[in-house]
């Protein structure tokens, strides 16, 4: 059988650590959290958790290619963010005789790319309500 209040303990502690570090992180963040009920504390943290998720999901290891046609915006290494057009890339003659995964592990290594997401995955979609 499941003890109730012994699962309610566990997921307040858990939930009191995840915020401490949510507050610690982004201050400002404290008021969302000031003076509400442990529900309404939980679904909050599971909003920015979720939300926290999505961004990580938007960004590509530098070990995926990017699909031509496509626009993405590169983290690199010295230059910071970069707007990269791929096909531009891509289509260089001096990578003409090398397959797409060798012409992308050059670009990766010319731009010093960290890591990359489609602008289209980050831009609000038509009408911004998607």
């Amino acid at each position: 059988m499941i003890d109730k209040e012994k699962l309610k303990h566990i997921v307040n502690n858990k939930l009191d650590g995840y915020l401490e570090a949510v507050i610690e992180a982004y201050p400002s963040m404290r008021k969302l959290f000031t003076n509400v009920s442990p529900l309404d504390k939980l679904m909050k943290a599971s909003a920015i958790k979720g939300m926290y998720w999505y961004i990580q999901e938007l960004w590509h290891s530098v070990k995926d290619i990017p699909q031509e046609g496509k626009y993405i915006l590169a983290l690199t290494k010295y230059e910071g963010p970069q707007i990269i057009d791929v096909d531009e890339y891509m289509d260089r003659e001096e990578y003409e005789d090398l397959d797409e995964r060798e012409t992308w592990d050059n670009i990766v290594e010319e731009e010093s790319i960290i890591n990359w997401c489609y602008i289209s995955d980050i831009l609000p979609q038509k009408g911004g309500n998607k």
